[in-house]
């Protein structure tokens, strides 16, 4: 972990300085390491390059596949990840701790630059991974943020993203290092880059036409769910105590404790760690 966030303080840093240059080259440069000079918000080119590990930990490792098994090899060998993954298949969890993929994650003697490298192969893994072939592959321009035009229930991710941008709270961001408050960092860093906002969120729900202003509907979807008050019996409340999202949930005390249960897995992130046995 501490690599990781090291990596993702290098690219903070890295990729602030070459905003405040006001140097177009030298962003373009940047952005270019990446293979992401077509992504155009700074949050958008920080969600993709440094969300992979806390998303890879909080939705089933085991799973999350950064090149799935018996992948084509000659799809594998854009990348500087060893094409030898092609057959066995390669979670993002192992591109990023198994030491041996991109060793300067776990190595205590990397430097900035080689951290940064390393993210830098890790993104291009992941976009070559999606069908991208080089840096100047017009198809990653649909990683931007745009509006949702496609509004049909069949389409999961506008249903998805209609719930976040309308309870609010469901969109993980990076904590504030300049907030004294703020204290749950790993070497004095953050898991996710700094770009990854609150106001970027709000860019994000307003950009995608879900969300001109988010109170106004965190306030209708509380009035007509009546947000964690729900008293309605026989509802079991699954969290682990991990996933950051157990703290919008009823996780210490349930509305209706007498028909409702309480289940707090320990040491449990989200989805698989949280599902429960069928006889519950």
């Amino acid at each position: 972990m501490a690599g990781w966030t090291n990596a993702v303080a290098a690219f903070d840093k890295a990729f602030a300085a070459a905003i405040a240059s006001s140097n177009v080259t030298a962003l373009s440069e940047f952005k270019a390491r990446f293979w992401m000079q077509l992504i155009n918000n700074p949050g958008d080119i920080a969600s993709i390059a440094t969300t992979s590990l806390a998303t890879t930990v909080q939705y089933g490792p085991q799973y999350n596949y950064l090149f799935k098994p018996t992948s084509n090899s000659a799809i594998i060998s854009n990348s500087t990840i060893n094409a030898n993954s092609a057959t066995f298949g390669l979670t993002f969890l192992d591109a990023i701790c198994n030491g041996i993929f991109l060793p300067a994650f776990t190595s205590p003697n990397a430097t900035n630059t080689q951290l940064l490298e390393a993210l830098q192969d890790l993104t291009t893994a992941y976009l070559t991974s999606v069908g991208a072939e080089s840096a100047n592959d017009g198809s990653i321009a649909s990683l931007n943020t745009v509006n949702i035009t496609d509004r049909t229930l069949s389409n999961n991710w506008f249903l998805w993203d209609w719930q976040f941008c309308n309870e609010f709270g469901y969109f993980q961001v990076s904590q504030n290092l300049s907030d004294s408050t703020q204290i749950h960092t790993y070497t004095n860093w953050t898991v996710y880059s700094q770009f990854i906002t609150v106001d970027y969120y709000s860019w994000l729900c307003e950009t995608q036409g879900l969300s001109t202003n988010g109170l106004p509907n965190v306030t209708y979807t509380l009035k007509s769910y009546n947000g964690l008050n729900i008293t309605t019996p026989r509802i079991m409340w699954v969290n682990g105590d991990l996933d950051p999202w157990h703290w919008l949930s009823n996780y210490n005390t349930a509305p209706n404790p007498t028909t409702q249960a309480l289940i707090l897995y320990k040491n449990a992130t989200h989805c698989n760690d949280i599902w429960v046995y069928p006889n519950l």
